[in-house]
């Protein structure tokens, strides 16, 4: 479990996760009640409960879990988000990489280009070839 905790008001997340606050409303040291036990109390009767970011056992591989910032569960006191578990669209994810790869190399040809024409350059008038390309 994190160091992170969650303000619920009305069954709704209102702040967090985030780490407790120094000073919120007209409490100072609100970050000091999380190191004695009757703090944890107090804090939970505030509406800030401990946070449990751990996803739910799922094969990475194959799925992705992701969470929409709202959806919780509080469970012995400590709220927790609730996962959504949705099949990776693996041919999406092939493409945009595939996609990134060809952007990749445009650029490393662009690159050797414009290399190439200034390995070729006399010190001269600067040929158009140089003026055409691309800087990068």
């Amino acid at each position: 479990m994190s160091d992170l905790y969650t303000y619920i008001q009305d069954g709704k997340i209102i702040e967090g996760p985030r780490p407790l606050p120094k000073s919120w409303g007209n409490i100072s040291g609100l970050n000091l009640l999380a190191d004695k036990s009757e703090g944890v109390a107090r804090l939970k009767a505030l509406g800030w409960y401990p946070w449990d970011n751990t996803k739910t056992a799922h094969d990475a591989k194959a799925e992705k879990a992701t969470w929409d910032n709202k959806s919780f569960e509080v469970v012995d006191n400590i709220a927790k988000p609730v996962w959504v578990i949705e099949a990776r669209d693996l041919g999406q994810e092939l493409a945009d990489k595939k996609a990134a790869l060809l952007d990749e190399k445009a650029e490393l040809e662009a690159r050797m280009a414009r290399e190439a024409a200034l390995l070729k350059y006399d010190g001269g008038d600067i040929p158009t070839e140089l003026l055409d390309l691309p800087v990068l």
